[in-house]
Formats: structure tokens, sequence, C-alpha cells
């Protein structure tokens, strides 16, 4: 499907003008364009939660009920690297609400915006729109490696996780869409650029069961997520140079945990369920919680263990007994990463608790791996 967006910039010699193309800012001379900017239904990498409490209706699609927001930047004749010389910010952080205008139903500006006759534009987004109550938010802020490379892109600062899942959302942003024009629309009235959302935060999930043959007996009474990580700040790491935006197909995103922000607990379960040997008893409340690392190793990234106490606690009773077990995070995963899923399989028994950390490709993949323990 499609994102919908159309923002612009325009020039005359000797002078920019920061300023979008819209219905009560047209220039003289005729430079912008009567067609008129929109987003059609923006496509997602799996499911979406960025209105908190809400769950996705569809895989794969943005909810209507939700807004995002938009950042553009004008070049002539191409795109030639974010905040380069010549080139403007044409829209900054331009909110997204899905209305109905005639005949069309989408997402739109605000204010009514047109394409440029001239130039082109790229595109980035980042969802919900409400990010910027919770959090700083700002694009293209730029610095350079040891190569000489431009790194940049969206960045989120201070941002704390809520402390119930009812209240957590899904934290998104959109690869740019670059050099597009008023000229590659497929609609002659309200033009269309492809952009599809991906994840910044992870997401965690749990399933329980038991194998013991006298099921019924076993009974899940309480489990929970302790000492993990609420608060830090997130860049998306956009590597690119003039010669070659291929590399923004390896972004180098990544997440400073704040360290002197209290740890936390995340209870997901508290009452008390019968289980069976199948199927699985799914837990109700997922979480969407910031990416950290448990240990470090090949694949994890970075020099700091973000939450070194973290653990699972599972309590449960059997026959009436009451049964409690602590297991660490670092045996389970390494990390949690940006845009992956984890979901947990905690399988209790006569004589162990099997854990089971497994993919759920409704996000992306997530590390595996088991560990098997005594009660």
């Amino acid at each position: 499907m499609k994102l919908i967006w159309k923002y612009l910039w325009w020039s005359i010699p000797g002078a920019l003008f920061l300023t979008s193309c819209g219905e009560d800012t047209l220039p003289s001379g005729g430079d912008c364009g009567r067609v008129e900017m929109m987003f059609s239904r923006p496509v997602v990498a799996g499911e979406s939660r960025a209105v908190p409490g809400r769950q996705p209706d569809e895989k794969g699609y943005y909810r209507r009920e939700e807004s995002f927001r938009v950042f553009a930047q004008w070049d002539n004749p191409v795109f030639r690297g974010w905040n380069s010389v010549g080139s403007v910010l044409y829209m900054e952080n331009e909110p997204m609400h899905r209305q109905t205008k005639g005949t069309y139903e989408g997402w739109f500006p605000d204010r009514t915006i047109y394409w440029p006759n001239e130039g082109v534009l790229t595109f980035a987004a980042v969802s919900p729109a409400s990010l910027v109550e919770d959090a700083e938010l700002s694009y293209g802020g730029e610095r350079t490696l040891a190569d000489g490379r431009r790194v940049n892109g969206l960045s989120v600062g201070n941002f704390v996780v809520k402390p119930t899942p009812d209240l957590q959302y899904d934290l998104m942003y959109s690869r740019r869409t670059y050099n597009q024009s008023r000229h590659g629309t497929s609609d002659p009235v309200h033009g269309g650029v492809d952009l599809a959302f991906r994840h910044a935060m992870s997401l965690v999930r749990f399933t329980v069961r038991t194998n013991k043959v006298a099921a019924g007996t076993i009974n899940l009474t309480g489990l929970e997520i302790r000492s993990v990580c609420q608060k830090g700040s997130f860049n998306e790491g956009v590597v690119e140079d003039s010669q070659s935006l291929a590399s923004y197909d390896n972004p180098q995103r990544y997440w400073t945990i704040d360290p002197h922000y209290p740890r936390t607990d995340y209870k997901a379960f508290a009452g008390s369920q019968p289980l069976v040997d199948a199927p699985s008893y799914v837990l109700p409340l997922e979480f969407i919680l910031l990416p950290q690392r448990f240990a470090l190793g090949e694949g994890v990234g970075g020099s700091v263990i973000d939450a070194p106490n973290a653990e699972i606690v599972v309590r449960w009773t059997d026959g009436g007994q009451p049964h409690e077990k602590g297991y660490r995070l670092d045996r389970l995963n390494r990390a949690w990463k940006v845009g992956k899923s984890y979901t947990y399989n905690i399988v209790i028994g006569a004589n162990e608790i099997n854990f089971q950390p497994s993919v759920d490709d409704d996000w992306a993949v997530g590390d595996g791996s088991q560990i098997e323990v005594n009660p």
C-alpha cells in the first residue's frame, strides 16, 4: 500500500524560502503546482500499536485512528545528502491525520500542501504523532564517522517507556524515500509516494503450558520482567554519501540507555490460571520495551551491558504448593534488538521448567535459545 506525502520547497536565484507550498502560501509566478499531498494507508512491518491500548486491526497496515509526522527535504536536481548545501528543509515535523476530501480518504497534513513544479523531495516519517509529548524529536542531526561518512536521521531523545502495557505504544520510523517529484505520481490530483514504517522498539510476549501428566494440578500465579531499562535515546544513524544512497539499506540504528534512570519491573500476570499440556496459555499482556543489552557478544554491539540483572520471574502452584523461580535474561537472549519480537514459551513440568524463547514473525526475526532449570 502507499504512504502518500507531498511537501515542498522552492527557490529563486539568490534566496531560499523555508516554507511549504500551501493554500495560503502559494508563491507568485506559478512555481507551485496544484497537485495536493496525501498519504494512503501506510505499510507496517507486521503489527502496529501506535495508539496506546489499541490492538492492530490488520497485520501489515497502519491503523486508521493513528497519525504520524513527516519530514521532507527539497533538492535540485537530485538529493545530495541531508542538510547538504543548497537543500531546504521544507516540511519539519508536520502532523498527518486521516481525513476525507471529496472522494479521497487518506492521511493529509493539517494544512493543504502542494508539490513543487521543479526539484525533488526526499521524505521520512515517525509514528505516532503524539511522540512529541513524550520525547525530544528531531531529524537530520549529523555526525561524521572516522572514514568521513556522515551519519544522521531520526533522533528521539529522553524517551521513557510507559509503566503498563495499556499505555505503551509502538515507536516507528520510515526509511527515506529519495528523489520524488509530482511527475512520478500516479494520481493527478493527490500524488503519492511509497513509504513503509519500521519498528524502533522490541516486542515481548509470553505463553505458558505444562507437560505434567496430571495436568490441571499446576496453576500459573505470577509472571514478571524485572530490572530492565526504561529510559533511553534513539538515533537512526543513517550512513550515506553523495555517491551512494544504497548504504541506507543497513542503517546503524541504536539506542543509548540512560545509566542513571532507575531500572523497572513489569508485571505480565497475577492471578490463578490452570495450565494444560496443550494448547499453551497466551498471556493477554504484551510489552513494547526498549531494546537493550543483557550481555555482550557477537551480534549484540556496543561495549556496555545495559541491564545486567534483568530477569523473568515465574510463580506457580503444584498441587497447592507455591513455587517461584527467576531466570536471568542474559541466559535466554543477549539482548532485545531494534525491531525484533521475542516470544517466551514457558513449559512448567513435573521436575523442570523449560524456557523456549522463539521468533514471532509479526515483527522481525529475534534471537532464539533454550534453557532448562530445576524448579
